[in-house]
């Protein structure tokens, strides 16, 4: 996809061998069709620290793209690119609702499809209300997200 590209354009120098973190990827994507691979910092110290430390990141951006890339990768899966940089987590409980369509959205458009997600409203009721809504509307949108990747 395009925004693999754009990663390589933005790889501030010759990217490391990685041939075996590579090689350990393709082969975990032979196992099936319904695998998934996600590439993260082993801890959060790593994803915050290492960068400001090294000034460079820790290349997890440029592994996923050079595993998107690859042929045997296309040949065989639509590769849909998500960048989670810019979310951040709010009391360790994951992405809200909002940023959770957000990604969606990011996904349908490379699917080329446009859904009408379930609006969510500022509203003045009690938050364990408000939370429950967001969980009924988190299990609506996941349900139609399956359906979408499935047809």
């Amino acid at each position: 996809p395009d925004a693999v590209q754009t990663v390589f354009f933005q790889i501030r120098a010759i990217p490391l061998p990685r041939h075996d973190c590579i090689h350990r990827i393709l082969s975990r994507l032979k196992e099936g069709p319904n695998v998934t691979v996600a590439i993260s910092a082993s801890s959060i110290d790593d994803a915050y620290e290492a960068p400001s430390r090294r000034g460079l990141g820790l290349g997890k951006t440029t592994l996923a793209a050079m595993v998107a890339s690859h042929p045997s990768v296309q040949s065989k899966y639509t590769v849909l690119w998500l960048r989670l940089h810019k979310f951040h987590y709010y009391g360790g409980i994951g992405l809200t609702y909002q940023q959770y369509t957000d990604c969606l959205d990011a996904l349908c458009e490379q699917l080329g499809v446009k859904p009408e997600w379930p609006k969510t409203f500022l509203t003045t009721e009690e938050s364990s209300l408000t939370l429950k809504r967001e969980e009924e509307n988190m299990f609506q949108v996941k349900r139609e997200m399956a359906y979408i990747l499935q047809s």
